[in-house]
């Protein structure tokens, strides 16, 4: 379950509602936002539907966009026809007045002035959530998220918990909306596991009782562990003895049913298996002076484990870009064996080309040397995020932080040392992972190319409107830095 569902328009991620979110991450709070919560292939209406059914609060993020958008109205129709006591707004002061016309019943519920700070707010939010939980005796929503449970047990690298976890991942799929599917997956799981736990403790299981009956009759299990497992079995029987089943059951009992379930599993895990203990990588960055021949092999590997084969250059063509300007490329090493791990390459390049790239029909792996610049004067330049790729093995935060912080190091240090300016950024996010990376850093979607990627773009001049969000000493040691060229010569703008 979750405490808080944000229903909101997407022209208000960057401005408002990430900001918000992250605060009330800090503050604890387990938090239905479709950027965490819905993944390619989801059925986008029955991922909502399921959030909002199993979120304490539901609050909507009400601006002149929201009524624009056609999801936040679906959201904002099923909130009402089942969870009415459960809605609050967050409130533009600009579109009060149209709110009070076109929409008076939205006014009858609480709602903050999206005015506050964004501190204020969540704190706000927080005390209501508590209040709602002390209220109807959600104590323990953490351990309700049966996602996360499902995500930690295939971090076992063990085959029983990878065939649990796809049990579980069917019962987060239909809990919301089938309860007779989910508990029928729930009754598999449990005489799974403790035919399992027999197995191990050398129980005899006798045919003239149930496994389940069995357990909950020693004084090998806890109390607390037994009625879990009296709740959901019970309740597996209510529900399928009813005439008309497989309806949708109320928001208390589908908390108790996922912390019960949640209950029994982690005892399982906690109880009989050991996580791995994966081996730290000792890894290194790579400054654009350090990348050898060997780097530029290593990078192309790389790049067949992790891209279209269509969308990647050939190795002579990189050596031929690196030959032309040796700083494009920043990497990160295994120390122990001595290889590339991961990279980014980047490429200045002139205004046509990054016209074509911004147009969208373009071909990236036959990029001539004619329309890269070289490092070569002071100025300003168009840079092109030709390829950011981390060998699958090493897809760390530690890798992907290496090399994103000595690639704004880069920057920096052209601008320092070299009064050399990146104008405009642009990239093509082929991957989801590259898509994540542009959106994260605050560049925006312009068009979709020709091979069906997306490409983004910012501005970092003047800096005061630029829409990066370079969230680190170094990132914001570059803005700062920009700003000041800015303010000292923006007479020349």
């Amino acid at each position: 379950m979750f405490d808080i569902f944000i229903s909101h328009s997407g022209n208000d991620k960057s401005s408002f509602v990430e900001p918000l979110v992250v605060e009330l991450n800090k503050l604890g709070l387990c938090i239905w936002y479709d950027k965490d919560n819905i993944n390619k292939g989801d059925n986008i209406k029955e991922s909502i539907i399921n959030g909002i059914n199993e979120s304490v609060i539901f609050v909507a993020i009400i601006s002149n966009q929201y009524y624009q958008s056609n999801w936040a109205n679906l959201e904002l129709g099923i909130l009402q026809a089942q969870y009415p006591n459960n809605f609050l707004s967050i409130l533009f002061s600009d579109v009060k007045e149209f709110t009070a016309q076109k929409y008076p019943f939205l006014l009858n519920y609480s709602y903050i002035e999206a005015d506050d700070s964004i501190s204020n707010i969540a704190n706000k939010l927080k005390n209501i959530v508590s209040q709602k939980k002390q209220e109807r005796g959600l104590w323990h929503i953490e351990k309700t998220n049966l996602k996360s449970l499902s995500q930690e047990m295939y971090s076992y690298n063990n085959f029983k918990l990878e065939q649990l976890a796809i049990h579980l991942n069917r019962i987060i799929k239909n809990l919301s909306t089938n309860i007779i599917i989910s508990l029928n997956e729930i009754m598999s799981i449990l005489e799974f596991i403790f035919n399992d736990v027999a197995t191990i403790e050398n129980i005899f299981i006798s045919s003239d009782v149930s496994i389940l009956d069995l357990f909950c009759r020693m004084d090998f299990l806890g109390q607390n562990l037994k009625e879990h497992i009296k709740y959901l079995k019970r309740f597996h029987q209510e529900q399928t003895q009813k005439i008309y089943g497989n309806k949708i059951v109320e928001q208390e009992s589908l908390y108790l049913i996922q912390f019960s379930c949640y209950s029994i599993i982690e005892w399982y895990i906690n109880t009989y298996f050991k996580k791995p203990i994966l081996k730290q990588k000792k890894l290194i960055p790579i400054s654009p002076e350090e990348i050898t021949y060997e780097d530029i092999m290593d990078s192309y590997e790389i790049e067949k484990l992790v891209l279209p084969p269509d969308l990647i250059a050939t190795p002579s063509t990189v050596i031929q870009w690196h030959k032309h300007n040796p700083l494009t490329m920043i990497g990160a090493r295994d120390l122990e064996t001595g290889k590339l791990i991961g990279f980014f390459n980047t490429l200045p390049i002139n205004d046509s080309l990054y016209e074509k790239i911004k147009g969208g029909d373009f071909d990236d792996t036959t990029i001539d040397i004619i329309d890269i610049r070289q490092y070569d004067i002071p100025g300003f330049y168009k840079l092109y995020l030709c390829s950011f790729c981390i060998h699958p093995a090493y897809n760390t935060t530690t890798a992907f932080k290496i090399i994103y912080t000595s690639f704004i190091d880069f920057l920096l240090n052209l601008a320092e040392e070299h009064e050399i300016y990146i104008s405009e950024i642009i990239a093509d996010g082929v991957t989801l992972k590259g898509t994540n990376l542009c959106e994260n850093i605050g560049m925006h979607k312009v068009i979709t190319s020709i091979h069906e990627s997306n490409v983004y773009v910012a501005s970092l001049i003047p800096p005061k409107y630029t829409t990066l969000k370079l969230n680190n000493k170094v990132g914001n040691k570059l803005l700062a830095h920009y700003q000041r060229m800015y303010n000292e010569y923006k007479a020349l703008f």
